[in-house]
């Protein structure tokens, strides 16, 4: 990425352009400086801050978007999801993306294997994504993010 710098005292206020190769990477960037996020849901565009998105559920052709108040469904591919909405939220499970930052606890039940408590919900973790969880907890500790 190359930054340039203009300082133009004629304006009133901070003017971002910006210049990418594609509506990914424009969209992927956008999203960064702006923690608000627009889904095109069954039921209309919606917008969200990041931080009230707790979960997101692959299930058959849809995904669920879980927050505190409502779930909202919308049809793409939780891959693609999971690029555009970088790396605070981890994948815990095949069908299963979590928001970091509101990770509560991981539960351990003999039966039900582990969980993550994000927000009021429980997400079941698989241990093939339990290392991702772990490498996330280390970044912490090592104080890389």
């Amino acid at each position: 990425m190359k930054i340039i710098k203009k300082i133009d005292e004629t304006l009133t206020e901070v003017q971002v352009l910006i210049y990418a190769p594609n509506e990914l990477a424009f969209s992927s960037l956008a999203e960064k400086i702006d923690e608000r996020i627009s889904f095109a849901t069954v039921e209309g565009i919606i917008f969200l801050q990041r931080r009230e998105l707790l979960y997101i559920k692959a299930q058959n052709n849809y995904l669920e978007l879980g927050t505190e108040k409502k779930v909202y469904k919308m049809r793409s591919p939780l891959y693609q999801l999971e690029k555009r909405l970088g790396n605070k939220f981890i994948r815990v499970s095949r069908s299963f993306l979590i928001n970091f930052d509101r990770l509560e606890k991981l539960d351990t039940d003999i039966f039900l294997g582990i969980k993550a408590q994000v927000g009021n919900i429980k997400v079941p973790v698989s241990k093939t994504y339990l290392k991702n969880i772990n490498a996330k907890i280390s970044e912490i500790e090592r104080g890389e993010i």
